[in-house]
């Protein structure tokens, strides 16, 4: 799409529709938008048009664009974007995501910054990507290479130099099911999975996600036993909602969790 639309995740009121980043007399059309992040007052937006947008979170002025537009300059295309701890990831066409500090990014910052590290994320092509940050882990759907990708935060800043030539490989667990998105809450890691035609909804515990064991507590498929899942290519979670990105049926799904408590009585 071509707009951000920002609601009221408690009352689910419509804010506003975001079209275009303004920074003084200039103006740009968003245009092919593929991902968001917040953080620290921030909006980072992704377009398949090689551009990240930085805007600041309450005025919706403009900050910086990262990126000119054209490919091979700064990106080719972005299809994913995170932003934690001063750190940027971003998500480019085929294997590569390139990482940025967020203080590189000021009103007054040249659009063709140069990454600080790069990782391989040994598959994917043009495809939307999910990332999320984890403690000191990044975490990647890799839905290409059926795995959740994981790499180390630490171990990204120590071979930062030497990964801008050769970009640093993920841990793997190779899966059934292709990993389509990711988000991580207090207690647990909220994914969306595919299996041919059939689409997942899982919540894992994360400390167990985190250690690879792959045990949903939540597995759905469906809304209790109805309006199967199209393809989720987003999740998240507040409170006791989960908000589903249903591409497939072009709708933002709302689902409450039901808790069970079980007492035990002498």
């Amino acid at each position: 799409g071509n707009v951000l639309e920002v609601f009221n995740a408690v009352t689910l009121a419509h804010i506003k529709t975001i079209t275009e980043y303004k920074k003084g007399t200039t103006t740009t059309p968003l245009t092919e938008i593929t991902s968001v992040a917040v953080d620290k007052g921030r909006i980072y937006i992704g377009s398949r048009e090689s551009r990240l947008f930085v805007m600041d979170e309450n005025t919706n002025a403009g900050i910086s664009i990262v990126g000119n537009g054209q490919w091979w300059q700064t990106f080719v295309h972005v299809f994913g974007v995170v932003v934690k701890d001063g750190l940027v990831f971003v998500k480019e066409k085929e294997t590569s995501i390139k990482v940025f500090e967020t203080s590189q990014i000021t009103e007054t910052s040249d659009w063709n910054l140069k990454p600080i590290a790069k990782l391989n994320t040994l598959n994917g092509f043009d495809q939307v990507y999910s990332l999320d940050v984890e403690g000191e882990n990044l975490v990647v759907a890799g839905r290409d290479a059926k795995s959740y990708l994981y790499y180390n935060i630490a171990g990204i800043r120590a071979n930062a130099a030497s990964s801008l030539t050769e970009p640093i490989k993920p841990v793997t667990s190779t899966m059934v099911t292709k990993p389509i998105a990711v988000s991580f809450t207090s207690d647990w890691a909220v994914t969306s999975e595919n299996n041919g035609n059939t689409n997942y909804l899982r919540l894992y515990p994360k400390a167990d996600f985190m250690a690879r064991n792959y045990t949903a507590s939540v597995n759905a498929t469906d809304v209790l036993g109805q309006n199967p899942f199209g393809s989720i290519v987003g999740v998240a979670q507040l409170n006791d909602r989960i908000f589903l990105s249903d591409n497939t049926n072009k709708k933002i799904r709302v689902l409450k969790l039901n808790k069970s408590v079980i007492e035990e009585q002498n």
